[in-house]
């Protein structure tokens, strides 16, 4: 696994996978981000989601492994 990857090529192929079978499912865009929110976690989130090109059509996840956040 490269230096600074939280995941392996599996487990990112398995993420990518999960996140077109929601797509599907569903019709919105889902996004996923993982790292560390920069101040409060849910301000963060709806910061980084109406930077998406259709926040409208999009869900996004967000995943601070180091703080055991989930937004």
């Amino acid at each position: 696994m490269p230096a600074g990857d939280a995941f392996t090529a599996q487990q990112r192929y398995e993420i990518d996978r999960a996140i077109r079978d929601a797509e599907t499912v569903c019709r919105y865009e889902f996004s996923v981000y993982v790292g560390a929110a920069e101040g409060e976690a849910g301000p963060f989130a709806r910061r980084l989601h109406s930077a998406l090109t259709a926040p409208e059509r999009s869900v996004l996840v967000l995943v601070d492994p180091a703080a055991r956040i989930l937004e």
